[in-house]
């Protein structure tokens, strides 16, 4: 929380980044049980709410809201379509009985988080409560970031060091468009980590590359969110500015959602 550090100290300026800021999301271990089973991710998503997820992460309402889209809000390619999943009735009691249907028996759950990186760790502190709610046998596992970057390449199931579920979260514009949105990828083990398999998604991906026009591209983005929503590859948890500090005696601060050291000067 920046505010009391600025009220002490007059010399330090707060400004925010590009609007588009940047968005959170909760990957899924799509390899291993048990969200390689799709009604478990959906007992998930019909459970997270992303107005817990904004205030967890950006403190101030004023930094966060939902964004109940697979594209960022605010740009070409985003949409409603499907996103009552995200904004409809938070319901628990649909969530256990699809924990039900799809057979689950206990099983760990390893949800991997960061102590030191704070919007990593704030969103699977919600998420924790949310996965003990539903019923799942939850165990968060604290680290470093360089150990959970680490340890979500692999694989292998949880009793082998492997895991089922991590937090991080997307610059804005690294996920305006299908060409960008690697996480939305469908492509197996060569996707990014989670490893979703969705031959749907691919086509679509590829149908999105050969519209004409940017107005059949939107369809098709449509149609790719419309499908996420079904088979869940990860879940948008909200849409965030990260707000930089800096002293009025400097020049030259590049304000984004990423720290830039250079082209700084000092008056």
């Amino acid at each position: 929380d920046l505010v009391p550090i600025v009220a002490k100290n007059k010399d330090i300026k707060v400004e925010s980044v590009d609007p588009l800021g940047s968005i959170g999301l909760l990957r899924f271990n799509h390899l291993q049980p048990p969200f390689n089973n799709v009604k478990m991710r959906q007992a998930v998503l019909a459970v997270v709410d992303q107005k817990d997820y904004a205030i967890a992460v950006a403190g101030d309402p004023k930094n966060g809201k939902p964004c109940p889209s697979y594209f960022t809000c605010g740009t070409p390619m985003a949409s409603t379509v499907g996103s009552e999943a995200l904004t409809g009735k938070r319901d628990v009691e649909k969530a256990k009985a699809l924990v039900k249907e799809a057979g689950y028996k206990g099983e760990k759950v390893i949800l991997m988080t960061a102590t030191d990186q704070p919007i990593v760790h704030a969103q699977a502190l919600v998420t924790q409560e949310l996965l003990r709610k539903i019923g799942l046998n939850v165990e968060l596992a604290a680290s470093d970031w360089g150990t959970l970057i680490t340890r979500r390449s692999s694989k292998e199931p949880v009793e082998k060091g492997g895991w089922s579920v991590f937090h991080t979260w997307f610059v804005g514009p690294d996920i305006t468009s299908p060409a960008l949105n690697s996480p939305l990828r469908g492509n197996g083990e060569k996707a990014w980590f989670g490893w979703p398999t969705d031959n749907k998604l691919e086509e679509l991906r590829d149908a999105w590359f050969a519209a004409p026009t940017q107005a059949e591209q939107k369809k098709v983005a449509e149609e790719m969110q419309k499908r996420a929503f079904e088979s869940v590859p990860y879940i948008p948890t909200a849409q965030f500015i990260i707000p930089t500090a800096f002293r009025s005696n400097l020049s030259g601060v590049i304000v984004s959602p990423v720290t830039f050291i250079w082209n700084v000067e000092k008056k």
